[in-house]
């Protein structure tokens, strides 16, 4: 039985020695991730408790976001300027001021101005980290080590949304663990002593190619970004307002998050042997449905809110792997990281503007106006794809792409990370 035990651990080390490059990369990723997660809730429900206005709040979300696109050109930048381990190194730093110093000085114009630099930091982290895995990662192993970076972000979130019952949210308690967290997410990277990669090519994006593409899947992640821009931003808030705890907020963006994680690939499955358009329709009309339904359960039991948003999330977070999977069934692999670099432009100009427009909605009405937006922006996804549908023929689902989860939040170098990178050409058009 010994024997066996040992030829078992030796076979368990054997499948998993690809990740030995990466293992402090992601172990500092993972550190990040809850850090970030904690301070994305803890942020606008501190802004709420200070009594800063609703719309001053969906500013702090567009601020953010305003600073993600910022990010995704500074990135290749930098990197390219001091090399992985450093650019790692001063963003973290920067990311972890961007939080700390928010507690000290509750004024609205500090607040924007440093959740412009946050996000700017978070998006270059993101491709720093992306670009990183790829490159250290051979091409048999890529796919592993995708679906293993996504786990780990998806429990990263949901450990920092657990968090938030540890203090209360009016203390400086919270901003601290997030702080920590992320400073210490730089002592792996710190100690390692393997190697970091050559600095990445530039990344060019053409948003009127990416268009003329796919109109569908640019239009599809603009409206994403608008709705979950602003879920993101506003729903912590959107549980306080109505008397539950900083606890329960979190709860309910762990059941948004937990969700997504389990929708993904059921939702990718279907994807893979039918026409996507079909599928994007049909999740966008459900997400628009559960939205309303979140909208009428404002005011009610903590309960069935969460559950709605369960399942909200396991619908609505898989649209943007949707759209990306669809317009790379047309385009030329070689092209796949400039789509994926134009598919996030568009998620993050739409939650840079989503998070704003609601709350001045919201201002003049009440937080169930929240998802009544995200519900008019799902539809408009449902009906254009309709649109799409009877303007184009249905696509073939012979010798397409395999559906890949790309979360809209990390950076635009994620592709490099995608298994149908390793596919053979396939040039034809629809």
């Amino acid at each position: 039985m010994r024997w066996r035990g040992g030829a078992a651990r030796r076979k368990v080390a054997t499948m998993f020695a690809f990740l030995a490059p990466v293992i402090a990369l992601l172990v500092s990723l993972f550190l990040l991730q809850i850090g970030a997660s904690l301070s994305g809730t803890l942020i606008p429900l501190r802004g709420y408790a200070e009594g800063f206005p609703t719309p001053l709040i969906g500013a702090l979300g567009t601020a953010y976001f305003g600073g993600f696109v910022i990010g995704c050109f500074l990135a290749p930048l930098l990197v390219r300027r001091v090399g992985y381990i450093r650019s790692f190194a001063a963003l973290c730093a920067i990311s972890a001021v961007a939080v700390m110093v928010l507690p000290l000085f509750p004024d609205p114009v500090i607040w924007l101005v440093l959740r412009v630099l946050g996000g700017a930091a978070a998006s270059s982290l993101y491709a720093v980290i992306e670009s990183w895995l790829n490159e250290k990662t051979d091409r048999e192993h890529r796919g592993a080590t995708f679906s293993i970076y996504q786990v780990l972000m998806f429990i990263g979130s949901l450990s920092g949304q657990n968090m938030l019952g540890l203090a209360d949210v009016s203390t400086p308690d919270l901003f601290t663990y997030a702080t920590a967290l992320i400073v210490l997410a730089l002592v792996p990277v710190a100690m390692t002593r393997r190697e970091s990669p050559s600095p990445p090519t530039r990344v060019k994006i053409d948003i009127r190619w990416a268009i003329s593409m796919s109109p569908i899947a640019t239009f599809g992640c603009l409206c994403v970004g608008l709705t979950n821009g602003s879920s993101w931003s506003l729903a912590p808030v959107f549980v306080s307002s109505q008397g539950f705890t900083a606890q329960h907020s979190g709860w309910f963006m762990m059941a948004f998050l937990l969700g997504g994680a389990l929708g993904q690939y059921p939702v990718g499955w279907i994807s893979d042997r039918i026409d996507r358009r079909w599928v994007i329709m049909g999740v966008a009309a459900v997400s628009g449905a559960l939205g309303l339904a979140l909208s009428f359960e404002y005011g009610g039991s903590f309960e069935t809110l969460a559950a709605t948003m369960f399942f909200y999330g396991l619908v609505s977070l898989t649209i943007y792997s949707l759209c990306v999977a669809h317009i790379n069934d047309m385009a030329d692999p070689q092209r796949r990281m400039e789509i994926a670099s134009a598919m996030l432009l568009f998620y993050s100009v739409g939650a840079s503007i989503g998070p704003l427009v609601v709350s001045a909605i919201i201002d003049a009405t009440t937080f169930a106006s929240l998802y009544r937006f995200t519900a008019v922006g799902h539809g408009a996804i449902a009906i254009f794809a309709v649109w799409r549908m009877i303007r184009r023929p249905r696509t073939p689902t012979d010798d397409r792409a395999s559906f890949v989860v790309t979360m809209p939040r990390t950076a635009p170098v994620v592709s490099d990370l995608d298994p149908m990178m390793d596919e053979p050409d396939d040039k034809g058009r629809k």
